[in-house]
């Protein structure tokens, strides 16, 4: 049986290890692998985070490239050699939010910013050679708008961050406000979320590892139907694979 291969280039921890969780609920564990991976220096760093199945049909390559920008041009600096080696499909995930959009939008949501900055992207990747088998997708406006956008994930954590509560003590009601448009930095408000009940958030790996494994397939597909766009367009990606 030929093993199906599909790259992914992620931004950053919080990426690669979401990604790794959501993989398990998005696909039937039995049909997939995958290896994960640092970029250091120019070198592929193994990290521990694998899932090794011989009898998988697609095996995943996931790669923390560590900057959001540095994404695409990885992408496209790579894209012949990894087809070169088989690979079906190479997928770029990272946040819109970056230095030059807050430059380009003074600090707030801007949608023609969203718009600059997607399409000069899109026209990075539809001038490579492999263009029809290349994705750039972007979380709106940070990964943890995703988070944000699956509300019955709070709870889980401390039972006092119910939607109301987070409501009350700031001003987002997380089961009807769309967080790709009322939320500049989602990092910042998920510190504020926990910082109601004491805790913290500041990308550190427990953190993060707190929050994605208590995700589930329900919370996936709330997010989905329920508004949040750049997540619905990333899952379709992934879930097109099948």
């Amino acid at each position: 049986m030929t093993v199906r291969k599909v790259g992914v280039f992620v931004e950053g921890q919080a990426e690669l290890i979401f990604l790794r969780n959501i993989l398990f609920h998005l696909f039937d564990p039995n049909l997939i692998s995958f290896e994960c991976l640092h970029l250091r220096a120019g070198s592929h760093d193994q990290v521990p985070f694998e899932y090794l199945n011989k009898d998988a049909s697609i095996h995943f390559f996931i790669l923390n490239v560590e900057n959001d920008e540095k994404v695409l041009s990885y992408i496209k600096e790579n894209e012949k050699n990894y087809f070169s080696k088989g690979y079906e499909r190479l997928i770029g995930l990272r946040d819109l939010y970056c230095e030059t959009y807050h430059k380009l939008s003074g600090g707030k949501i801007d949608s023609e910013v969203n718009d600059t900055i997607i399409n000069a992207c899109k026209d990075i990747v539809d001038g490579m050679e492999h263009s029809d088998s290349v994705s750039l997708l972007f979380s709106v406006m940070e990964l943890e708008s995703w988070w944000l956008s699956m509300p019955s994930i709070f709870p889980k954590l401390n039972p006092r961050l119910t939607v109301e509560s987070i409501h009350e003590n700031l001003g987002i009601d997380l089961s009807q406000d769309d967080i790709e448009t009322v939320v500049y930095k989602s990092s910042v408000f998920l510190d504020k979320i926990m910082s109601i009940t004491g805790g913290s958030y500041s990308k550190k790996l427990g953190e993060v590892e707190s929050i994605t494994s208590r995700i589930t397939k329900d919370d996936i597909d709330y997010c989905v139907n329920n508004g949040c766009q750049s997540f619905a367009d990333f899952h379709q990606e992934l879930t097109g694979l099948i």
